[in-house]
């Protein structure tokens, strides 16, 4: 009989600091709640992920830095990143100890986009690949760091974070590999950030007839566009932004299913749901408009 023992907890000690680190190399900065959510997905109290935080201060491998409400955020030393390599071998790790000053006017919305991908690594119902955080995008560790300007643009668009699921094949026998677009909507923008932001959306998903978005790096293609907004009012703008656009659009149909609105856990039992889906639930922001609008009434 093979008797079972329990790892050695040196051995337990060592995977969790590298699951830290790992994280912390990935996202730039995070909370102990974060990092608890990211690393030990079946615990709900953040005692595991302070415990392995205090070892990893004490070691000088993390450093406590404070986001403007006061939350203690972590990151990682030149030595974090060191051991990182000594243990992973990765070439692209480097301390994070500017992550948080190169963004504390924009802490809550670099928090929405990092609340965004730790969800989709850690739901079992995701079709889960892989991240790029907003942190690696702005540091040029992603597949891209900037769509440039589509036709009759005049400007790109910086994507808030990547989902990557795992490959899929075409009915044409195509393999390729599929990307959530996710935006970060936390702010007011002003009415042409606020166009400009749904024109780009709309053409991500829209576009192109059936074929998917080419992102035009390896064989990653855009299926779906996400926009995660921390409330209700900020959702309601989005939408009559993207109705807007949409009511010029050839393909809005394929638009309305590919949309995506992402809600913070708590709200609702689903964390995503479909612009149709939405509008079918808060039909007021439907007006009396030419094209799709009138078709949605009956929806």
């Amino acid at each position: 009989m093979t008797v079972q023992t329990r790892p050695d907890n040196r051995l337990l000690q060592v995977r969790n600091e590298s699951a830290v680190l790992d994280a912390l190399a990935r996202y730039g900065f995070l909370s102990a709640a974060e990092l608890q959510a990211l690393c030990w997905r079946s615990s709900a109290s953040p005692r595991q992920a302070q415990r392995t935080l205090a070892n990893l201060r004490k070691a000088r491998l993390v450093l406590q830095q404070y986001e403007p409400g006061g939350c203690p955020m972590y990151c990682i030393t030149s030595a974090g990143a060191a051991r990182i390599h000594a243990i992973t071998g990765q070439e692209d790790a480097h301390p994070t100890t500017l992550a948080l000053k190169s963004c504390f006017r924009h802490v809550d919305h670099r928090q929405v986009a990092n609340a965004v991908c730790i969800w989709w690594e850690t739901d079992e119902r995701t079709n889960n690949a892989g991240v790029n955080t907003e942190y690696q995008i702005a540091t040029g560790r992603a597949i891209i760091g900037k769509l440039d300007a589509l036709f009759g643009d005049f400007q790109g668009k910086i994507p808030d974070a990547l989902l990557l699921a795992e490959p899929q094949t075409d009915a044409n026998g195509r393999q390729f590999d599929p990307v959530v677009w996710v935006e970060a909507e936390c702010g007011r923008k002003k009415k042409p950030a606020m166009e400009h932001m749904a024109k780009v959306m709309c053409r991500l998903v829209a576009g192109y007839g059936r074929n998917n978005f080419d992102l035009g790096v390896g064989s990653y293609e855009v299926v779906a566009v996400m926009v995660a907004c921390p409330d209700s009012s900020h959702e309601e703008r989005v939408a009559k932004a993207l109705l807007m656009e949409l009511s010029g659009s050839g393909g809005w149909m394929r638009a309305f299913e590919r949309i995506l609105i992402w809600r913070p856990a708590g709200e609702s039992a689903a964390h995503t749901i479909a612009l149709r889906a939405w509008l079918k639930k808060n039909p007021e922001v439907i007006v009396e408009r030419p094209g799709p609008w009138t078709i949605m009434k009956s929806w």
